[in-house]
């Protein structure tokens, strides 16, 4: 089960955030916020299954392009 996961673009939470460099709270935090209900971008990017939590990078990077950008 966790293989097909892996296939569709699921990676562990752990592995996520030694290759960003975001913190696996961050990323908890990002799907938990009021301000992102299920049907916007971004809300099923992060499960729980047996061995831990695993992250959609595909999903995280849809979320990411859809933040607005900070004018420097």
């Amino acid at each position: 089960m966790m293989d097909a996961y892996i296939k569709l673009g699921w990676i562990k939470l752990k592995v996520f955030a030694v290759l960003t460099g975001i913190s696996e709270d961050a990323a908890k935090q990002r799907t938990t916020l009021a301000s992102y209900p299920a049907w916007r971008v971004g809300a099923g990017m992060l499960k729980l299954l047996r061995d831990g939590y695993y992250i959609n990078y595909e999903e995280y990077q849809k979320w990411v392009e859809k933040q607005p950008t900070v004018a420097a």
